[in-house]
């Protein structure tokens, strides 16, 4: 009667299943003779080992089953090879005793298991190389930095934890590995704490510093703001000064290079003009007698324009006035003569109406004038 096995947990091992029902059913008529049909299956039992370590469900019982009628397969076909005779052995054979295929069987499985967990353990070690490579004490700073790290180091660890042979070679080396990597890691994490305090020690430096600044740009504000009256009447005085004393004078060899002016206007109401510049100038400065008097000018400067009215824009009004300028020079010491400008200037759009403009601040920078000595004025 035909065994009837656990239904399969999933594809690949029900594939195992099959592989071996067909294995199974060859090794049934082989004898050691049969040495190159021997070689052949036991050559195929590895892809179909293959595929039962790659099922998910190695705690099912059909995974189980599986797995150890391909020990079974395999030991009776290495027999054969062997020499031996693969006969039933006896009920009292302790080898044969359910005991003792119950200790095979769970060999096979924490074989299988720490193989599993070896690939994983050499995975991870793959995957997270370049992150404990870069690990320095300013990058784990970052507080998810040192989160990763730690929850792989313990990810490793559950891994090592599960390892029922540790003293296998593959695995032993494998675990140093993790067992370094835990001793570099750890090491970074201290050095990262030491270098945090430091930021702390220096941020802190730093802030009492920006405050001692503040309190400096504080204090020399507030000086400031007290001695500005002072210096507003020191300005003052020194204004005033300037205004009683003149405008500086330039040296004697300035003085004597600087020529009289030109007189070039020769326009028919030139007596007109220089008549209305004296006239004005002695009402506002009868203190200061004219000594000459011209126009540089060769004729009157004429300007018309359209300009923009600032309350409409969209209007325009003309502009349309002539200028021409009156020198005048008057005393100013015992040495020094002083030229000064008169305008005037003629509306078109008033009827050529006149109007002059005389500087009323005569020791003001502001205006134009020109030094010489008193001798040279002619």
């Amino acid at each position: 009667m035909a065994q009837a096995w656990e239904s399969p947990a999933d594809n690949l091992i029900k594939a195992a299943q099959e592989d071996l029902n067909n294995y199974e059913k060859q090794a049934e008529s082989l004898t050691p003779s049969k040495k190159p049909a021997i070689t052949r299956i036991l050559r195929m039992l590895p892809a179909t080992e293959g595929r039962l370590k790659e099922s998910e469900n190695p705690e099912h019982p059909s995974w189980k089953e599986t797995r150890k009628r391909l020990n079974d397969l395999n030991q009776r076909l290495n027999d054969l090879l062997a020499g031996k005779q693969a006969d039933k052995p006896a009920a009292s054979d302790p080898a044969a005793s359910p005991d003792s295929e119950k200790d095979r069987f769970a060999l096979d499985a924490q074989r299988d298991e720490d193989e599993r967990n070896l690939r994983w353990l050499e995975k991870l070690l793959t995957n997270t190389r370049g992150t404990f490579d870069n690990l320095d004490p300013m990058t784990l700073q970052n507080p998810s930095e040192r989160e990763y790290a730690s929850k792989k180091l313990n990810e490793m660890s559950q891994v090592v934890k599960k390892f029922h042979n540790p003293e296998k070679p593959a695995i032993k080396a494998v675990i140093a590995r993790v067992e370094a990597l835990h001793a570099s890691t750890q090491k970074a994490f201290v050095d990262a704490e030491l270098k945090g305090k430091e930021l702390e020690i220096a941020k802190k430096e730093a802030e009492i510093k920006k405050v001692a600044a503040e309190k400096q740009r504080q204090a020399e504000e507030k000086a400031a703001k007290a001695s500005a009256p002072q210096d507003a009447d020191k300005k003052m005085q020194a204004v005033q000064k300037l205004k009683e004393a003149g405008s500086a004078m330039p040296g004697d060899s300035q003085l004597a290079a600087e020529p009289m002016p030109e007189d070039a206007y020769q326009g028919s109401d030139k007596a007109e003009l220089l008549e209305l510049a004296q006239s004005k100038w002695n009402a506002q400065h009868a203190d200061k007698k004219i000594l000459a008097k011209g126009i540089a000018m060769r004729k009157w400067d004429r300007k018309t324009v359209w300009r923009e009215d600032s309350l409409d824009p969209t209007k325009k009004y003309k502009v349309d006035f002539s200028s021409i300028q009156v020198w005048v020079i008057t005393k100013t010491d015992e040495k020094v003569a002083t030229q000064y400008t008169v305008e005037i200037s003629k509306d078109h759009m008033k009827n050529d109406a006149f109007k002059v403009y005389v500087p009323e601040d005569l020791n003001s920078s502001g205006i134009f004038k020109t030094h010489m000595l008193l001798q040279n004025v002619k």
